[in-house]
């Protein structure tokens, strides 16, 4: 059982951190105009997630 609970704990937070990158790529993009792209390079996301985010933002 404790392992199920500390999988679900590290999935939670893998789920926030995806969430909190996707808010921030758009609050690159949306208000100072840049593609996506330079958000992610901006936000320093690792080349092999990019697609990724790419797919979850519709880019």
């Amino acid at each position: 059982m404790r392992g199920d609970g500390e999988r679900v704990f590290k999935e939670g937070i893998k789920e926030g951190i995806k969430e909190n990158r996707i808010q921030s790529i758009k609050d690159l993009m949306e208000p100072l105009s840049l593609s996506f792209d330079q958000a992610v390079e901006t936000l320093k996301i690792p080349v092999s997630e990019r697609d990724e985010y790419a797919r979850l933002l519709g880019k």
